[in-house]
């Protein structure tokens, strides 16, 4: 009977830490997708044209913060808390369909863009307020999101990932003058700067992913759907000479890309100079 009893025990036991740790995985908090929050903060963010003019010219320096831009920002504090928070997730996937070709629907970056901007006003009144720590977490927390953002794998991803670290980086320098002569906060700059600054993914991955995306679509049963969608881009005498091609004829054209594509790619990997020379020969092969 003590067995039995035992067993029972120890089995209610196991249940029960079974779903206190099922519990507790459902509420961890920040999710593994940084995407998830990056979405959520799109969607929280308070749209308002005429304060992203000031937001705009106060992070650029142009003006002072007054009341308006304090209220602005504090209605948004939702907002950037998940986007300070997505900061820290490890993973980030936009969830984006890359079998849809050039149809690809791409994530919404726009009111991410917006919404950094709001941060780095958000660190100016930090700095204001001589809160040097959080205003340097708030720029690191931009230059998180550009490398989340960069990790969207296709080149306008890369390119909105970069210009985020843009405004980061300005937003860290504005900081400097501040804090030059206090050493521990500057070591631990130095040491989260290092920490996110490695987290760009490669610009030559973004264009072959690009590439890869666009190369689904050189096939003759997507032929007519993409002229029909592409108005007036493709001529009319070129595009009757395409819908009337052979397989031979796209898989010419396929085989042409993919060329085109290895050199594109062993181009930007060159040193500048090498590099520019080779992509306009490459314009005008």
């Amino acid at each position: 009977m003590k067995t039995i009893r035992s067993n029972k025990i120890t089995q209610t036991t196991c249940v029960i830490l079974m779903i206190m740790v099922s519990t507790s995985l459902a509420l961890a908090y920040p999710p593994d997708n940084a995407a998830v929050l990056y979405y959520r903060a799109s969607l929280t963010y308070h749209a308002n044209d005429a304060m992203m003019d000031k937001v705009t010219e106060i992070v650029k320096g142009k003006a002072d913060i007054d009341d308006e831009i304090r209220e602005y920002v504090g209605e948004n504090r939702y907002a950037i808390k998940y986007f300070v928070d997505a900061g820290d997730a490890p993973n980030c996937d936009w969830g984006m369909d890359y079998s849809e070709g050039i149809e690809l629907q791409m994530p919404q970056f726009a009111p991410l863009r917006t919404l950094a901007k709001i941060v780095m006003a958000q660190t100016k009144i930090a700095t204001e307020s001589a809160d040097y720590n959080r205003a340097l977490d708030l720029c690191l927390s931009v230059h998180k999101a550009g490398s989340h953002i960069a990790r969207g794998g296709l080149l306008i991803s890369h390119l909105v990932g970069i210009s985020l670290n843009t405004l980061a980086n300005q937003g860290v320098a504005d900081i400097l003058p501040h804090i030059s002569n206090n050493p521990e906060i500057l070591i631990r700059l130095r040491g989260q700067v290092f920490e996110v600054s490695g987290k760009l993914p490669s610009i030559t991955a973004s264009v072959n992913r690009d590439l890869s995306v666009c190369v689904q679509d050189i096939r003759k049963e997507r032929v007519n759907h993409i002229l029909d969608t592409s108005g007036d881009f493709v001529p009319k005498e070129e595009a009757q000479i395409i819908r009337r091609a052979d397989e031979e004829f796209f898989k010419a054209n396929k085989e042409y890309f993919l060329n085109h594509q290895a050199a594109l790619l062993t181009a930007i990997e060159l040193p500048y100079p090498q590099s520019y020379e080779q992509l306009v020969h490459l314009k005008k092969s």
